[in-house]
């Protein structure tokens, strides 16, 4: 089950997928094959929230072009490694 809110405005689409192991089909599955219509469309696809069951094994953030310049910004700003390490894209510390 999944209910979803559109904003035309800025393109933004939000997704709540209501228990899909339940149907036979995998969290990871759901979102791999959003994220796949998303990209077909020019888009990208974020999980922002997820049962603490289910988060592990997905791909919350798909593939991030920007990722080592966020690595190279957050290692000038934070050296000591002290501002919620591993908390952010790919773990950044």
């Amino acid at each position: 089950t999944m209910a979803v809110q559109a904003h035309a405005g800025n393109g933004i689409i939000h997704v709540r997928v209501e228990r899909p192991e339940s149907s036979g089909s995998p969290a990871r599955a759901v979102v791999d094959r959003l994220r796949g219509e998303a990209a077909r469309l020019g888009g990208t696809l974020v999980v922002e929230r997820a049962a603490p069951e289910i988060k592990p094994p997905l791909d919350l953030w798909g593939d991030i072009e920007a990722l080592p310049l966020m690595k190279r910004v957050k290692q000038t700003l934070d050296p000591g490694n002290i501002l919620s390490p591993g908390r952010f894209i790919d773990g950044i510390d």
